[in-house]
Parts: structure tokens; sequence; C-alpha cells
């Protein structure tokens, strides 16, 4: 069990202001360039072989990648669920004039939705935040839910492969390993996908990784991802003020000099249901 408890698990227990703070973290990562091209990328052939798709994405937060979906023309609707109200009101503000979505608090174990009743299901960025004990409850929901020859999408960030390394002995690879190991239960969870998704009961198609290398001072891969690592690191005790300075400042020395790079692998996995 981690030490420090991830910020994503279990949303709508978290205290209303820091749950406004991640709603801009989520649009911030969601807006980037390669976070679309990877969205356009795993939707644009699975809603380009269907007509007229009902969609459900588990875990949407504020939306994103419901808004995405949407935009393609063979999808008829999608339905947003997240546990948490703050997450589901932004999405709904950011969703408003879009006729296909709507947005509903839900959890991802009782899906709001009638048996055999949808096309597609989407878990994107939401099951590494998830207790291991619900991932198989919500992917045996999820099989309820869609309709024979119905599509479940798994995306994740493939933790066990970040990277801001640049050597083997890089001052910013202790903190960035620290803070995996202390915040999430089992970061090399979307190598699993394929396994699970048959396990509980459909038909597994390929893991494919997918790599975006954040490298600016805007991206979430500086900001929210190294920066915030050694921050953690700091307030945990395990560096001082001193040594959190220096690790900061080289961080920004990187950027500076073109040499910072943050690696964020990405596993998608679509399963099929079959029968």
């Amino acid at each position: 069990m981690p030490a420090f408890p991830d910020p994503y698990t279990n949303p709508h227990l978290k205290p209303p202001g820091a749950l406004k703070s991640l709603c801009d973290v989520l649009e911030m990562r969601a807006a980037e360039p390669m976070q679309e091209e990877l969205r356009f990328n795993t939707f644009h052939e699975l809603f380009s072989s269907v007509d007229a798709a009902d969609v459900m994405e588990v875990g949407c937060g504020t939306g994103a990648v419901s808004r995405s979906v949407s935009m393609f023309p063979n999808v008829a609707s999608v339905v947003g669920i997240d546990p948490s109200p703050i997450f589901i009101q932004r999405a709904k503000e950011l969703g408003k004039n879009m006729k296909k979505i709507r947005f509903e608090e839900g959890l991802g174990t009782v899906l709001p939705a009638d048996d055999a009743s949808l096309d597609v299901v989407i878990f994107w960025t939401v099951l590494i935040h998830v207790p291991i004990g619900e991932i198989g409850p919500m992917l045996a929901e999820a099989r309820r839910v869609l309709k024979p020859g119905g599509r479940i999408v798994l995306a994740d960030n493939d933790l066990a492969g970040w990277s801001c390394s640049n050597g083997p002995f890089d001052p910013l690879a202790a903190p960035l390993a620290w803070y995996v190991h202390e915040h999430i239960a089992e970061p090399a969870l979307a190598r699993s996908f394929p396994a699970r998704l048959t396990a509980a009961g459909f038909a597994a198609g390929e893991l494919c990784i997918r790599t975006i290398v954040d490298t600016t001072a805007d991206s979430f891969g500086y900001k929210h991802v190294v920066s915030r690592a050694i921050q953690a690191y700091n307030m945990a005790g395990v560096v001082g003020d001193k040594m959190c300075t220096a690790m900061l400042g080289e961080a920004e020395r990187r950027v500076d000099k073109g040499t910072f790079f943050m690696v964020l692998p990405y596993a998608v996995c679509i399963g099929t249901k079959e029968g």
C-alpha cells in the first residue's frame, strides 16, 4: 500500500479546494497536442468501424475524453460518469454546448446503464487510480452493459516506464522513482490489461505502448510529474530544503538548455464482448 495516497483515488472524498486544482491539471494535460494525438489515434479506427455508437466513459473527470469522442461522426451519444460532483460540474460546464454528451455522478462498479445497451465503454487513465480489488468488478460491470460485439477501451499510464533520467546516477531519478512507489499501488498495472480483460470474459486485443515525451516548462511532465515529485520528496522529509531547491533548479536548467525530457508511456488495450 502506498504511503502517500494517490490524489486521484476516490476523488469524491477529497476536499473541494483540492479537486478544483485537479480539474485544472486534468484540462491542462488533455489540451497538450501529444495527448490529443494519442486520443485521436486510439479512437479513429475504432469509431470508423461502428455506426451510431452509444458510448460511456467511466471516470470521466472533467470530460475531456468524452468531448473528444463526441466529435467523431459515427458516435451517437456519450455519457460520462464520475463519482466526484465537482468533476461532473466542471464537465457539464465545459460540455454545455455539445448536444451528444451528458454527464452524471456514478460509480464504475454500478454503471447507470441497462444490460447490453452500449457499444463502447472507455476507461481512460482511470484504473491506475482504482483500488486493485475494484478493477475486476468494474470490468465485469462494463461487460454487463455492453452489447454483444461491443468494445471496451483501457488506456492508462504505464508508470513503470516513467523516466526523466539522462544517466545511471541522474539526481532527478530518485524523487521520481520514490513518488511512483509511494503513490501508486501497482505501477505496471497497464501491462496486465490483456490478461485482466481475458479474465473478465473479453476477447483481448493487442497491448499497444504509445509514448509521450514532455520537454517544456509548461508541460504536464515538467509541472505535475517531475517538479511535483521533487516537492513531495522534500515534504516527506527524504531530502532537505536545500537539496529540493537544487533539484528544482537542475530541472529548470535542463528546460533552459533544451535537455529536459519526461517520458510518459501510455498502454492501450481494446477488448471485445463476444457472444
